[in-house]
């Protein structure tokens, strides 16, 4: 801002002493303008006589005469200065600022700026319906994701169960012609054909070792000839 302000001091201000005195002010934002002025040699010499000022009159129903203006403030200035930064209190509003002397309680006026309006600086408030953009994807109910949270569980459950009761497949030593029940959920018929797997297995461990059960037989005819002997 302030580099602005240089810019358009260097570019547009008038000279300090000329044959007229004139006064300019530019708005800058919504709560600052710049003032530029010049003195002419009859006005500069009436410095001596009183203060120096700016005169800031607020406009706000947008009139161009001064003399209308019941709102204003002063600035006071440096005798031999060219251009001062004002600060504004209201945004959104007209301002024209005169450069003159202050004596004695009276304000006389050398020259009177031009009249400017800085702009708002808070956001417009816009009654009444607006259209909106329709911000909302539109899609397909092919593409529409359900999410049921009792279908899911049950999913989960039944894929649970079932990896569960093939580990229990591969543990039995099923024979070839075991077949899986209808319905791998049924616990009796699980249990039917654990118990006939194991059932098999015994089989198969007496067919492997069959001295075992002859050895038994042996002593089971030798103990009833004995007693067939002693009754003889």
């Amino acid at each position: 801002m302030k580099a602005i302000g240089d810019e358009i001091s260097q570019k547009y201000a008038p000279a300090y002493f000329s044959k007229t005195t004139e006064i300019v002010i530019l708005p800058v934002d919504p709560y600052h303008l710049h003032a530029y002025w010049a003195l002419a040699d009859d006005k500069a010499a009436l410095l001596k006589r009183g203060k120096f000022v700016l005169r800031v009159h607020w406009l706000p129903d947008g009139v161009k005469k001064p003399s209308k203006s019941k709102l204003w403030f002063d600035i006071g200035l440096k005798p031999f200065s060219k251009s001062k930064k004002i600060t504004l209190l209201i945004d959104d509003t007209w301002y024209l600022v005169e450069i003159g002397i202050r004596a004695e309680h009276k304000f006389t006026a050398f020259a009177v700026s031009n009249t400017i309006h800085v702009p708002r600086a808070r956001l417009t408030v816009v009654q009444g319906d607006l259209p909106r953009r329709k911000t909302r994807l539109e899609v397909s109910e092919e593409d529409k994701i359900f999410y049921d949270e009792a279908l899911i569980d049950a999913e989960i459950k039944k894929t649970l169960a079932g990896k569960n009761m093939l580990k229990v497949l591969d543990l039995l030593p099923a024979p070839r012609e075991m077949k899986l029940p209808i319905n791998p959920y049924d616990e009796e018929s699980i249990d039917a054909e654990i118990r006939a797997a194991l059932r098999q297995k015994r089989i198969a461990m007496s067919l492997e070792n069959p001295s075992q059960e002859i050895t038994g037989h042996q002593e089971k005819s030798q103990s009833g000839q004995g007693i067939n002997a002693s009754r003889l």
